[in-house]
């Protein structure tokens, strides 16, 4: 049987260059699947002013803890067995042995998404936000989270990006209209407007999952054994990069919880304001330039065309900065016209943390390139030597400059992480090409 794998020939530089050429044009998945994180941006934008401006920041602050938690466990549901199951899937050839892969991760997502649950309550427990909105959505809405993110992945092997794309629209954004009209709607308070997003969210990841499931159902049946052999593989295999994903997750999300403990739940919600724009940079190039051309690097790496796999890490170089550069500009200019919209002089007072968020978001796209070169060539316990050095020590920081300096500390400390491992990254990734050998 011709699998559609069998398509992904060896690639050279003239080869890429021509679009013609390709058996998936390049250049159209790339233009649809940038309009529809467009798309998801846009809602996200407007969600996040209508929250801002109809609701008070402490409101803002809850649903950014609730929005972290569940981003941080569905990296722990996953347990990133993705790292090792969508670098196989891309390079067998055998539906059977993918179905394999694909059930077999997706027993796992639902034994650890149960065991997920007491983390979750405790955590809100600890932080004091357990009383402002309701349990049970949120549970129902980290269950969607946790198999959109795995099916979005192996949508992307399997050179589906428009519908893995299309996919993270229903799930991220589609949803927010309702969720708006139904929070202008909501009495005052905490509860009632993090409860109506939650609803909305909820719903939003139901309806994003069938649409998953149905473009992976040949993967889906007949059902596939659960092999003991294939989860020592899968976890030996996915175990550093776990570290490095969960690790990057803590990096990323604990000054949340770090301004919480000492300014309150209205400083998140002006900070997580400026972070949700802040963060399109790396959305954006994940969207229109990684998840377009990742899967071509892992198949170079993993068929040895050296020169290929150059070729596509220059591209996507390129490609990354490129476009983190103009999405820059634009928010630059756009933001001062927002906040004159928006009418909440809280949050123009401090629009020059805005300025450090994407000086750091603009690093961290500068990494990707470094990062996933060294994930190509399965150099994942390097990846989590340096995430284990640099996680640390940026709590660390955050717990001083937080109390110290407030929000600027936070964000100085978000970008200076980002440049040392910025150059952590390219430095090794050097090494790698250069020695061709365990660094």
């Amino acid at each position: 049987m011709t699998s559609r794998f069998q398509s992904f020939r060896r690639l050279d530089a003239p080869a890429i260059g021509r679009a013609s050429n390709e058996p998936l044009n390049l250049r159209l998945s790339g233009a649809v699947s940038m309009v529809l994180r467009a798309l998801l941006l846009a809602g996200k934008f407007l969600f996040m002013v209508a929250l801002a401006k109809w609701t008070a920041p402490a409101t803002v602050g809850v649903y950014a803890l609730v929005l972290t938690v569940a981003t941080v466990l569905v990296y722990l549901i996953g347990v990133e067995l993705h790292s090792y199951t969508t670098r196989e899937v891309v390079a067998c050839e055998d539906r059977g042995e993918q179905a394999c892969h694909l059930q077999s991760h997706f027993r796992i997502v639902l034994l650890m998404y149960a065991l997920s649950l007491p983390i979750a309550y405790g955590i809100f427990v600890w932080t004091g936000i357990a009383g402002h909105f309701s349990f049970a959505l949120f549970a129902l809405v980290l269950l969607g989270e946790a198999l959109c993110q795995e099916v979005g992945r192996y949508l992307i092997v399997l050179s589906k990006p428009v519908a893995s794309n299309f996919l993270q629209l229903m799930r991220s954004a589609a949803w927010m209209p309702a969720a708006v009209a139904l929070i202008a709607r909501s009495p005052t308070g905490l509860s009632a407007p993090v409860d109506a997003i939650l609803t909305c969210w909820a719903a939003g990841t139901a309806i994003a999952l069938a649409f998953g499931l149905w473009h992976v159902r040949a993967l889906l049946w007949p059902l596939q054994p659960f092999s003991t052999d294939w989860g020592r593989r899968a976890f030996g295999s996915a175990r550093h990069y776990f570290a490095v994903a969960l690790l990057t997750q803590v990096q990323s999300y604990a000054d949340r919880f770090i301004v919480q403990f000492h300014l309150g739940e209205a400083q998140v919600g002006l900070l997580s304001f400026y972070q949700s724009f802040a963060n399109t940079l790396l959305t954006f190039v994940q969207t229109g330039v990684v998840a377009i051309l990742l899967p071509r690097l892992l198949h170079a790496v993993r068929h040895s065309d050296r020169t290929a796999a150059a070729f596509i890490r220059r591209r996507m170089w390129q490609g990354s900065v490129g476009l983190a550069l103009v999405i820059s500009l634009g928010l630059i200019a756009l933001m001062p016209l927002l906040l004159d919209q928006l009418h909440r002089p809280e949050y123009a007072a401090i629009l020059p943390i805005f300025y450090g968020l994407l000086l750091g978001n603009l690093l961290m796209v500068a990494g990707l390139v470094p990062h996933f070169q060294l994930y190509a060539e399965r150099r994942d316990a390097l990846l989590m030597r340096i995430s284990v050095i640099t996680t640390p020590c940026a709590v660390a920081a955050n717990l001083v400059a937080v109390p110290m300096f407030g929000l600027p500390g936070a964000v100085t400390v978000f970008a200076a992480t980002a440049a040392v491992q910025l150059a952590l990254k390219s430095y090794f990734a050097r090494q790698v090409m250069a020695q061709g050998k365990e660094v």
